[in-house]
């Protein structure tokens, strides 16, 4: 969302739908500052996430909105202040013929399995990390193979070397489809442990490959993994 769409909306008319917001970015700019360990991290961060008040004005001032929940939905209403009524979702989907059961793949006892998009404060890894941690001692086998890359000098990396988790957790960068079908067809249990989501499509992923799904409520969360104890195990975000 940009003041780009501002021009196409008045170039083209009404009938345009305007621009697509997937979750209100001020609360990735909440979390960061949250987290920011400094002085001048912290004012790294509000100086990168200075654009927000742009996407504000012009969510304000665009006619229609189209986002991916109605969690998101409500979000981008309360953080922007806009009126709830122009914006619209339209979900996201995946393949459920590729995303399916693999029946020839055995579950590996102790395998979870996890998916970041970034290595940020808002997917909740570091929360991940502690709670293996905290079951290894039970759960000698258990491991986890983490789909993303770490990020040097992040939280996710600091706690991995503070709980002494290096020799369980495998990250996964750059894998195929494919490839990700068959980790999470492997898995005992697949976690979404994220602070916030706009929707989730590692959620979706697990629960179409038929993973035992573990997700918090953050965000659109429970909208998208469904109800507690019925299509997944639901905890809050913190």
């Amino acid at each position: 969302m940009a003041y780009g769409n501002l021009k196409i909306q008045k170039k083209l008319g009404v009938t345009y739908p305007r621009g697509k917001i997937h979750h209100p970015i001020t609360v990735d700019r909440r979390l960061e500052l949250d987290n920011a360990r400094t002085f001048l991290e912290r004012l790294g961060k509000r100086r990168w996430y200075a654009f927000t008040r742009m996407q504000t004005r012009v969510c304000q001032k665009i006619q229609r909105i189209i986002t991916v929940s109605e969690s998101s939905k409500e979000d981008i209403s309360h953080d922007h202040k806009v009126d709830i009524n122009k914006i619209h979702v339209v979900p996201i989907g995946i393949d459920t013929d590729f995303f399916a059961p693999q029946t020839d793949i055995e579950r590996i006892p102790g395998r979870i399995v996890s998916t970041a998009s970034a290595d940020v404060p808002l997917k909740g890894q570091k929360f991940l990390l502690e709670a293996i941690a905290k079951v290894r001692d039970e759960f000698p086998h258990v491991h986890l193979e983490l789909v993303g890359k770490q990020r040097e000098g992040s939280t996710t990396a600091e706690t991995l070397n503070q709980l002494g988790l290096d020799d369980i957790v495998r990250f996964n960068q750059g894998i195929s489809y494919k490839e990700l079908v068959n980790l999470l067809a492997s898995a005992e249990v697949a976690i979404v442990p994220s602070l916030y989501e706009g929707f989730s499509i590692p959620a979706i992923e697990a629960l179409s490959c038929g993973a035992p799904l573990i997700a918090s409520t953050g965000g659109a969360l429970p909208e998208v993994a469904g109800p507690h104890l019925e299509t997944c195990l639901a905890v809050p975000p913190w």
